[in-house]
């Protein structure tokens, strides 16, 4: 493929793997304003003919190609091509093949990894320009140049007398001089005066073989000192016999060697060299956890280094290190058991391979202490075993009957008498006041010993020290029965008569009682036990109590199924208890008698075999309805003409169904439904309304009985005031609602018995009920207050009050302005009727009240006197001189009716309204009255007025 760029340079870029081509592809687009074309191959082949037939300015090598690999691409590559510069890609950093392709001939060596844009750029400029420098010296400079600037490593050329002869640009950058003062310099100027200590030696192994290594010291411009390692070649340049020396900085390989010696003496390893079975190196953690010195362990003979390993161990341990020395495939990494210098055991996880050391074969091995890690796993197994052991004897006694318990917990002594490793272990019960022990198990080891019978009947008083211990719920634990406290006498003489070594005794109890102990005891040898242990076995203690304590309540359960089903005989309930098939697993005489069946009959049968009233009572549904939702269910039901209620109660294998007869109890109350429905319906008839009611805690009023004429009464709903009573709250007139409430209040808090109240309630159209209620309060038996209440309408006995009042009144106003008329003077008696009129205004209530008298031909009116409230304003004038033709309607209805009264001036009848004005003030009165005077021809009206309505003047 053909790129044009800025510059006119053909570019061959041999490469087969084609990502690496496309990033270099990339790089070499990054030249901005340069112009190149690239050529591509992918094969050495195709490289080469490409060579011969276009003009190629430098090319692009990877020297590992389908039909080529290594420095062999190369060569064939400068052959086809000699005049070309050429770069080789590589992706192996090798210095050695990097050498040897400068050597013949590259001009660079780039490796892929570590290529960039700019690194590509330049060394592609680099070669292209060094290759024209080439063509002018290369017949007399081109192999020497080559090798001499192209290695990396210093070269220096000296004359047998240490004068500097040349120097490549490494020796200048290594020793931090300038090439022209560098060769004015000797062998002397490079090195510190320490160096030349090995000098003579040096010269006779040249003088012998021509040449020698040596690292040593050299010394930089800056004063500091640098570790090369020198090479020095004699040869010769022209006549005259020269050193050509080669140096390689190695200051960082001995920087590195030393950190890595001060990581190994600083290890917390163990690090450990042998060397024919003999210990050579330790580092210094080695030497610590060994208890030896390091002289100590390199004097131990090859008997005394296999006796420090574990005598289990030796035999594995010899064997692999025998194999490893001979060349033999072995693990390379062993857990093993070494013993310190003072006896004790130690594991560790070695590490071992095959090495040298001095030269000669080795064995480097590197262990990390576990001997923690290895007690922390055999405590783990020891637990699980543990676990395992107390799983296995659960299970055991969980599926072991009533009849096998005691043999059972025989096994389970056993078991943990062998897994503990005890002489005797044993379980003793103590009776209900713990005095002595009733009853005892025991399982002994071969050989020893059974002390079952001594134990029973055994007092527990002389064992004071150990019984209060227990009861501490703590166990007694003595690993030898010489470090008995003193006031132990009587276990230490007890205990003595057994022969006793050690003793452990774990309190179980049961319902956080004290019952007895499990007992672990040695003959032979005393024994230790660790807290976790202990805990454990505290745990399978309590399960040997747990599995008595279920024999004991099975013997108990047995006797009371015995009791109950005795019971269940001779109880007239009918009882009925089935699987989850319907096979009856019980039934009472009751229930055989209800069917009319025999007990035989119905056994271990289903129901569903059985007649129709059997599979359709209720019984039966019942039944079925509990066992498919796992549900208690309840009903009850006409059976036999007897009506019973029916418990089913589902458990795990079916159902158990009790029946009661409530064949009296349901005639009863249908008799009292009947005898409530009577009475509401009574009380529904009458006008007064009765309730019952409780106050809860909140001071709320729950009604237990409500009469349905309370909705005729108040207004409210009788079914939303039997709900909540506090809806009647609002409709009490605010007048009257305080003190009403503060009445409530008394009756609930015991002040008063007895209350009886009047007062109002607004109706929704505005008008007003008068109600009378008569409540009485009695405490019940369980705490709470009773409210018993009757609740009348008294709205027309209020009224009827209210008007009678009211004529009294104007009877007693009648009679004192009589009294005054009868005495009036002729003077007065303007005074005296102004008088009666206010009386008579205010008594009424009205605005005005006036007296109208007529002329003698009675036609006009010739008079008014008049009595005003305050604000209003007079009329006498405009009423004076007036016709009564004005008020032809008025004058007409008192001549006929004797009182005109009218409500509102709306109401005035058509054939008034044109005559309404003069006598209303211009229609602003609403509601006026006439009573007529002496109804002559000189008489006159007295007339209440007023703006607002007025009630009937009776």
């Amino acid at each position: 493929m053909t790129t044009p760029m800025s510059q006119a340079t053909i570019i061959l870029l041999v490469e087969d793997n084609l990502i690496d081509f496309h990033l270099i592809y990339e790089m070499l687009t990054q030249l901005g304003d340069s112009r190149v074309e690239i050529l591509h191959a992918d094969t050495l082949a195709d490289g080469t003919q490409q060579v011969n037939t276009h003009r190629v300015d430098l090319v692009l090598l990877d020297l590992n190609l389908p039909d080529s690999d290594g420095l062999d691409t190369f060569i064939k590559m400068r052959q086809a091509a000699p005049h070309a510069p050429v770069v080789v890609l590589s992706g192996v950093d090798s210095s050695e093949l990097a050498l040897q392709a400068v050597q013949n001939g590259a001009q660079d060596y780039l490796i892929k990894g570590k290529l960039n844009a700019d690194l590509l750029m330049r060394s592609l400029r680099h070669a292209i320009e060094r290759q024209r420098w080439e063509k002018r010296v290369r017949e007399t400079e081109a192999r020497y140049q080559n090798i001499f600037n192209g290695i990396r490593d210093a070269i220096l050329v000296e004359d047998l007398n240490g004068h500097v002869l040349d120097a490549n640009e490494s020796a200048c950058r290594m020793y931090g001089y300038t090439r022209e003062q560098i060769l004015q310099m000797t062998a002397g100027q490079l090195a510190p005066p320490e160096a030349f200590q090995e000098f003579d030696r040096l010269m006779q192994e040249i003088e012998a073989t021509d040449h020698t290594m040596v690292e040593a010291p050299n010394l930089r411009a800056s004063g500091e000192i640098f570790y090369a390692e020198i090479t020095i070649q004699k040869d010769s340049l022209g006549e005259q016999p020269v050193l050509l020396i080669m140096v390689r900085d190695v200051s960082e390989r001995r920087r590195t060697e030393q950190a890595y010696r001060n990581l190994v003496e600083n290890s917390l390893q163990e690090l450990y060299i042998f060397q024919n079975r003999r210990v050579v190196y330790a580092n210094p953690a080695a030497v610590q956890n060994s208890g030896y010195t390091l002289e100590e362990l390199r004097a131990l003979s090859p008997d005394e280094v296999r006796a420090n390993v574990h005598p289990e161990d030796r035999a594995r341990v010899a064997h692999n290190a025998e194999a490893r020395m001979g060349g033999q495939n072995v693990p390379k990494l062993d857990e093993i058991r070494l013993l310190t210098k003072d006896g004790r055991t130690r594991w560790v996880a070695s590490l071992a391979v095959l090495g040298e050391y001095d030269g000669q074969p080795a064995i480097q091995t590197a262990q990390f202490d576990i001997t923690e890690r290895k007690q922390v796993e055999e405590s783990l197994r020891h637990r699980l075993a543990v676990e395992s052991l107390i799983s296995q004897l659960s299970t055991q006694f969980i599926n072991a009957s009533h009849d096998q318990m005691d043999a059972q917990i025989d096994t389970a002594l056993q078991a943990l008498g062998e897994f503990a490793g005890v002489d005797r272990c044993y379980l003793d019960i103590f009776n209900e006041d713990r005095t002595e022990i009733v009853k005892v198990y025991e399982w002994c080891a071969p050989g020893i010993q059974p002390m079952q019978d001594t134990f029973v009947g055994q007092s527990l008083k002389d064992l004071k020290w150990s019984m209060d211990t227990l009861h501490r719920f703590e166990p007694v634990y003595v690993p030898n029965l010489s470090d008995l406290p003193p006031e132990a006498d009587g276990e230490r003489q007890y205990w003595d008569t057994d022969q006793l070594t050690s003793i452990l005794l774990l309190p179980v109890a049961f319902k956080n009682t004290l019952s007895g102990y499990v007992g672990f005891s040695n003959v032979s040898k005393p024994k230790e036990w660790d807290d976790a242990d202990i805990s454990m076995l505290r745990m399978l203690g309590d399960m040997l109590m747990n599995a008595l304590q279920r024999q004991r309540a099975d013997t108990d359960l047995r006797r009371a199924q015995e009791h109950n089903r005795l019971l269940l005989e001779s109880i007239q309930t009918p009882v009925l208890a089935v699987d989850d098939h319907f096979h009856v697993q019980y039934c009472n005489e009751a229930f055989t008698r209800l069917f009319g069946l025999n007990p035989a009959e119905l056994t271990d049968r289903s129901l569903l075999v059985y007649a129709q009233e059997i599979q359709h009572s209720i019984f039966f549904k019942a039944i079925d309805e509990a066992i498919h939702t796992g549900a208690a269910q309840t009903t009850e039901g006409w059976l036999n003409q007897r009506y019973y209620q029916v418990w089913v109660y589902p458990n795990p294998t079916g159902a158990l169904s009790i029946a009661e007869d409530l064949t009296e109890r349901k005639q009863a109350q249908e008799e009292l439904e009947q005898a409530r429905y009577d009475l509401h319906q009574m009380m529904a008839s009458v006008n007064d309304a009765l309730w019952s009611g409780t106050v809860d805690k909140d001071g709320r009023l729950i009604y237990r009985y409500l009469s349905p004429v309370i909705e005729t009464i108040t207004g409210v709903a009788y079914e939303a005031l039997r709900a909540d009573s506090r809806i009647i709250r609002p409709r009490i007139h605010p007048d009257d609602r305080d003190w009403v409430f503060q009445r409530f209040a008394e009756l609930n808090a015991g002040q008063r018995k007895k209350s009886t109240m009047e007062f109002r309630l607004l109706n929704d159209d505005g008008s007003i009920t008068w109600v009378r209620d008569s409540q009485t309060a009695q405490v019940m038996p369980d705490g709470r207050l009773r409210l018993d209440a009757v609740v009348s309408d008294i709205t027309e006995q209020v009224e009827a009050r209210q008007q009678l009042q009211k004529r009294l009144e104007l009877e007693a106003l009648i009679s004192h302005i009589t009294t005054r008329f009868i005495n009036v003077t002729t003077h007065s008696l303007k005074d005296q009727a102004q008088f009666a009129l206010e009386a008579t205004g205010r008594f009424a209530d009205v605005e005005r009240c006036y007296w109208v008298t007529f002329n003698p031909g009675g036609d006009t009116i010739q008079d008014v006197q008049e009595w005003l409230a305050a604000g209003i304003q007079p009329r006498r004038d405009r009423l004076i001189g007036l016709s009564l033709d004005t008020f032809s309607w008025a004058m007409k209805e008192l001549r006929s009716e004797g009182i005109l009264s009218v409500d509102r001036l709306e109401n005035l009848p058509p054939g008034s309204q044109h005559r309404k004005s003069p006598v209303a003030g211009a229609g602003r009165a609403v509601h006026f009255g006439h009573c007529p005077g002496i109804l002559r021809s000189n008489g006159g009206v007295l007339g209440p007025q007023s703006r607002t309505n007025l009630p009937p003047l009776g």
